[in-house]
Order: C-alpha cells, then sequence, then structure tokens
C-alpha cells in the first residue's frame, strides 16, 4: 500500500498505543505488530489522508474477498471508505463514520462482482474535529478459495 500524493496527510506506521489519550488503539489487530494510522492532533483535523493497493489481478479467481481490520475510536472521529477501481469507475464498497468504540474491528468484503478485472483498491481516512479522531488499519490481504474439480 502507498500513501496518495493528493491528500492533505499521510497515513503513519505505528507500533503500540498512540500517543493521545481516548483515541486510537493500543495495539496492533494480533497484538505484538505494526499497524497504520491517521493522527488527528494539532494541524491534522478535518484531514484527508488516501492508500493506495498496487495493480491485483482477479483474473483466476473463484471467490475473492478483501479482508481488513479497521479502529475508530475517540469522540471526534472522522470517516473511513473503501473503494475498488476496476479500470473504468471508482466504486465505495465500505463506509465508516463515527466513533466505533475502543476495539479492532473485522471488515470482509465481497470481490466476486471484479473477477476477470484488475483492480485498485483506495483507502480514505478522513479525520474529526479534535484530537480524539485516530482511525488504524490493519491486515489487509486478499484471500481465495481454490476450486477444486468434484468427480461425478
Amino acid at each position: 500500500m502507498t500513501n496518495g500524493t493528493e491528500d492533505n496527510i499521510d497515513w503513519r506506521t505505528n507500533q503500540g498505543g498512540t500517543n493521545s489519550s481516548g483515541t486510537g488503539p493500543s495495539s496492533d489487530f494480533g497484538g505484538s505488530g505494526k499497524y497504520l494510522y491517521l493522527e488527528a492532533s494539532g494541524t491534522c483535523e478535518f484531514q484527508e489522508a488516501v492508500l493506495y493497493s498496487p495493480c491485483i489481478d482477479l483474473g483466476n479467481s473463484v471467490a475473492p474477498e478483501l479482508d481488513f481490520a479497521y479502529h475508530m475510536f475517540g469522540s471526534n472521529t472522522g470517516e473511513l471508505t473503501v473503494e475498488i477501481f476496476d479500470g473504468t469507475f471508482w466504486t465505495e464498497v465500505f463506509s465508516k463514520m463515527g466513533n466505533q468504540g475502543n476495539n479492532w474491528i473485522t471488515q470482509n468484503i465481497d470481490l466476486v462482482p471484479y473477477i476477470g478485472d484488475t483492480i485498485i483498491i483506495r483507502v480514505i481516512g478522513v479525520t474529526g474535529g479534535g484530537y480524539q479522531s485516530d482511525i488504524a488499519i490493519d491486515q489487509f490481504s486478499i484471500e481465495d478459495q481454490i476450486g477444486i474439480p468434484v468427480a461425478d
């Protein structure tokens, strides 16, 4: 994943808790690694950060899905959106706004409509109006079933 150049702030890598109390996770989704997050303190209020995946070829996929975890905790939490580009259009496939609680939440997005396409995933985070609006994401992956022929 790569930070976009057309946004106001960048997604940052972090390990452990964020610097602000009352917002952000205390660790990554698995408990011992790193995650990406948006820092909302100081001049980072109401700012947008965009993250792009590389091109992902779903040409031979059977039942692909996008899996990730997100953490949106704080009284001023903004918005997290995930979009898919199919070569022609950007389509919103996920959006959450506001405080979702002090825990990691897992999300699965069905990518079957994109079988045969090469896609790009765009993650857009917008901080809220105060320092208690950190947004974190972790464990982005594309999973797919393996098609096994069944004998008659």
